[in-house]
């Protein structure tokens, strides 16, 4: 009776060893399918930021293009230091009136 019973005990010892075993397996498996799906989203929104970054910077390249291309003439030019550094001519007054910010 006692042969009946360790057999058994080592046979069920044996199968529950490989189950644990292909539980950790599992378990270790999924923990690098979820941490490297995480850093996959992670720059998958950094590229899409830095995308929206470079758009911008591509905006503001192409208004200082052309303001650049429009310094080029005098007109222009004056126009320019007269509207935003408040230069005047001689025998000129310069009057700025400024907006309320509600």
């Amino acid at each position: 009776m006692k042969s009946g019973i360790f057999k058994r005990f080592f046979r069920n010892a044996s199968i529950n060893f490989w189950r644990a075993l292909t539980i950790v397996i599992l378990c270790f498996t999924l923990y690098f399918i979820v941490r490297s799906a995480w850093s996959i989203i992670e720059l998958r929104l950094e590229i899409s930021d830095l995308e929206e970054q470079r758009d911008a910077y591509r905006a503001v390249i192409g208004q200082d293009s052309t303001m650049l291309e429009r310094l080029k003439y005098d007109e222009y030019l004056e126009e320019f230091a007269r509207e935003r550094y408040y230069m005047q001519g001689k025998g000129e007054q310069v009057f700025v009136f400024e907006e309320e910010q509600k």
